[in-house]
């Protein structure tokens, strides 16, 4: 779907796809992440494509600009009476911040100015700042940087033709319930505990499975439930261990199991007995939702979620590129099959057109194409996003090679996913549902 399509969409949905897409990204990198959305939640009606492309284009900036560490996404929202929504997001990074160089590069590619008195400095490790607009929206974009106190980027949208399509729904309150949160990192945990205060749950945080176990064994834990409990994906929380801690509680406690994007276990959801597994971050929907039923009967009613309320909903766009006729075809069918609306392209040239005017949330890509083969097209892909001149979407390889070798070359060059020809309806959703899960914004 075009930029120029309005359409009526959540912000805090658009917000979160994209944090997950970064997520996504930074799985492979010495990079944390954290979470946050403030603000009233409303139905807007706009351009969600072109507000997907400048935050990613923000927001993949930011992560560039840090070889390792922490970076914490943040946004900050106001509806005015007249209905006009104000958005400002911001991403600090904590950690190393990349080279001289590769800081310039950044503050190029989002077409910021560099402040004049500072500029003669650019190659020394000083405060560097710069700012510009986004060419996508006319977002405020700001930068700070140094290497000894991290990095800010900044950006404001003023969504002046915008307005609520109704009411925001009533706010649910979790009245003091606990809710335990099992995150051996604590990135992910950093700024949902508050997000979950300020939704009226009592926090309590653990390092680990066991140390949650202990707790509940305890004299001093004796009875103490949690009405929620979040676990965070790692290698401490196996299925059995889970199945196991859950045998503890009692059945009322929502148990949730907090993936990346992407993970294996979206599709081994039976594995997790009573655990709902969810792609972080988690949506404010998503956490209004889990407080909804903590809170009185009449609360539960007043509490329907915002993206019931108006905003569009529609299948997630495939794209299939692949030179040979009836491959291309059959592979369209299967996808069809499975729920997709399907647009094809025969080379690597018209791949990339297409995918800049239609925007996919998913692209099957032949590796054996003519002239521009599938691993330049994918690079290509990544390079308009970062650039903002594509939305994000996922890429998964089509070969018939199904060596280690080249599953490694098609994950360097950007892309999610790897199937084997000849494809099966079977396999090609289970890889679809699992890369798509979650990151597959309003259209």
């Amino acid at each position: 779907m075009g930029d120029d399509v309005r359409t009526t969409f959540d912000f805090s949905e658009v917000f979160t796809v994209a944090a997950r897409h970064v997520l996504r990204r930074i799985s492979s990198r010495d990079l944390r992440l954290s979470f946050d959305h403030r603000g009233p939640l409303a139905i807007i009606e706009g351009e969600a494509v072109a507000m997907r492309r400048s935050l990613h284009r923000m927001l993949f900036g930011a992560i560039d600009e840090l070889e390792s560490g922490h970076v914490a996404l943040e946004a900050q929202t106001h509806l005015t009476p007249s209905g006009h929504y104000h958005v400002d997001v911001k991403a600090t990074g904590s950690g190393v911040l990349a080279t001289q160089g590769v800081l310039s590069t950044v503050i190029a590619r989002l077409k910021l100015t560099q402040q004049r008195e500072l500029a003669e400095q650019a190659e020394q490790p000083r405060l560097r700042r710069a700012s510009g607009d986004c060419p996508i929206t006319g977002a405020r974009i700001d930068f700070e940087g140094s290497p000894s106190a991290g990095m800010l980027l900044r950006a404001h949208w003023a969504l002046s033709d915008a307005r609520p399509v109704q009411d925001t729904p009533a706010v649910p309150d979790a009245h003091g319930s606990v809710a335990w949160i099992i995150d051996d990192r604590d990135a992910a945990s950093s700024l949902l505990m508050p997000r979950l205060q300020r939704l009226g749950w009592a926090t309590v945080r653990f390092a680990s499975r066991a140390e949650a176990a202990r707790r509940l064994r305890s004299p001093n834990g004796a009875g103490e439930h949690p009405s929620l409990l979040i676990v965070i994906e790692s290698q401490d929380t196996p299925p059995l261990a889970l199945r196991a801690l859950r045998e503890q509680l009692p059945a009322s406690t929502e148990c949730i199991y907090g993936v990346v994007p992407g993970s294996p276990s979206l599709i081994r959801r039976n594995d997790f007995d009573g655990f709902k597994v969810l792609v972080r971050p988690f949506s404010p929907a998503q956490l209004r939702r889990l407080t909804a039923g903590a809170a009185t009967a009449s609360e539960r009613a007043s509490c329907s979620m915002p993206q019931l309320l108006g905003a569009t909903q529609r299948r997630a766009l495939v794209m299939v590129v692949d030179d040979d006729d009836v491959s291309r075809r059959v592979t369209a069918t299967m996808a069809r099959a499975l729920g997709f609306d399907v647009v094809t392209a025969c080379d690597g040239e018209e791949a990339v057109e297409q995918c800049e005017r239609m925007h996919p949330a998913a692209v099957l890509m032949d590796l054996d194409l003519p002239s521009m083969d599938g691993i330049r097209v994918a690079q290509r892909l990544r390079e308009l996003e970062r650039a903002g001149a594509l939305a994000p979407c996922i890429i998964v390889a089509v070969a018939a090679d199904g060596s280690e070798q080249a599953r490694l070359t098609s994950a360097v060059a950007g892309m999610d996913g790897y199937l084997t020809k000849p494809l099966s309806t079977s396999s090609l959703g289970t890889e679809l549902h699992r890369l798509c899960a979650g990151c597959v914004a309003p259209a």
